[in-house]
């Protein structure tokens, strides 16, 4: 797109070659304008772009942390609901060999 444009300004600015200087001097400045636009827009991009990928390694950073927590904490769980089937298990064991 921005070829495009740039092209179609040298093609405008070679057109005028035969026009007045007046007119070459103005399509010059216009030329310079859409330049430095160009620029300008090609600068904000790439300033856009790093903050978006700082922003979105930072929501990866803080997912990983986030689920590693909570896998932490299901495996506490399910070690705790282990020992306790255990432990009610131990005792029907020993409540069925008392009653025998």
């Amino acid at each position: 797109m921005r070829i495009v444009t740039l092209t179609a300004i040298a093609a405008a600015a070679l057109a005028l070659g035969a026009c007045s200087q007046k007119t070459q001097d103005s399509a010059a400045a216009t030329g310079n304008a859409a330049a430095t636009t160009t620029a300008s827009a090609a600068s904000d991009t790439a300033h856009n772009t790093a903050a978006a990928a700082d922003k979105t390694g930072a929501a990866v950073s803080t997912a990983a942390d986030k689920t590693g927590a909570a896998m932490s904490t299901a495996a506490d769980k399910t070690g705790a609901a282990v020992a306790k089937a255990d432990r009610k298990a131990d005792a029907a064991a020993a409540a069925a060999a008392k009653q025998k």
